[in-house]
């Protein structure tokens, strides 16, 4: 998928913050009010609290329907961690858990503040969006969680700094599988005695399924990119129907508003 998982989390955090940004308000002076009555965040922008966030996207990170959440090392990070002499365990992930204290402040310098020099980080528009998740994705990369955070000891390895594969090929191709359309005929009032049918596309439900292309291209001489667009917003779909358990009253109240706007703002 276009940008990984980590960025199709992103788009789903933007798009809270920027739906709800002058919601915390009311959650702010509730707790000044009455401190002992606010435990638990009951919104979407609630739970993107720190104190709230970084619990939750442990578990949905310990739950998350893949083997790990993988993101490619740049250059920057690979020079890096080669000074720093981290290697690569059997999986090919880097063993970031081993950086001494002094290189864990370097590579968060260059995970958080330099957003690990990915282009496609740097253009990320929303910058609490970015700080929040880069700061909680550095931290369970690392195994640097707090104490009071609540984790399995195995944590860090759901989510893992990979080596870039070498490539010598070419990249001349880029394939985008788009979700298939149907025409559908709807019925338009024009007056009290006329309608009118218009036909208009509307995507194929796929069911939670995505197409599965095979990504052996050793035959061929030159390198392929596939982005598939089912299995980017299935990405967002799960992520948001993690915190739909999570704050469950926001999205019932509303009778599915906030999930379709959430969806609709992070597409």
């Amino acid at each position: 998928m276009l940008g990984g998982h980590f960025q199709q989390i992103y788009f789903v955090v933007a798009a809270i913050f920027e739906m709800y940004d002058t919601d915390l308000s009311a959650y702010y002076k509730k707790k000044q009010d009455n401190p002992a009555d606010v435990v638990k965040a009951n919104t979407p922008i609630e739970l993107l609290l720190e104190q709230y966030f970084m619990p939750f996207l442990v578990n949905y990170i310990r739950d998350v329907r893949v083997d790990a959440i993988s993101i490619v090392a740049t250059p920057e990070a690979v020079d890096m961690l080669n000074e720093f002499k981290i290697g690569t365990a059997q999986g090919g992930f880097y063993e970031l858990a081993k950086l001494t204290k002094e290189q864990y402040i370097r590579f968060r310098n260059l995970f958080c503040e330099q957003r690990l020099c990915k282009p496609e980080w740097v253009a990320n528009k929303n910058s609490h969006a970015m700080e929040l998740l880069l700061r909680a994705f550095c931290m369970i990369i690392c195994k640097k969680l707090p104490a009071e955070v609540v984790h399995p000891p195995t944590l860090h390895t759901r989510v893992r700094l990979v080596a870039p594969k070498a490539c010598e090929k070419t990249q001349t191709a880029v394939i985008r599988l788009t979700i298939a359309k149907k025409k559908n005929d709807t019925h338009v009032r024009e007056s009290a005695d006329q309608n009118e049918i218009r036909q208009e596309l509307i995507e194929i439900d796929q069911e939670e399924k995505c197409l599965a292309v095979n990504g052996n291209q050793i035959a061929l001489d030159y390198a392929v990119t596939v982005i598939n667009q089912s299995a980017s917003r299935q990405t967002r779909e799960d992520f948001i129907e993690a915190i739909k358990k999570v704050v469950p009253e926001s999205f019932l109240a509303d009778h599915g508003k906030t999930q379709k706007g959430v969806l609709a703002l992070s597409e």
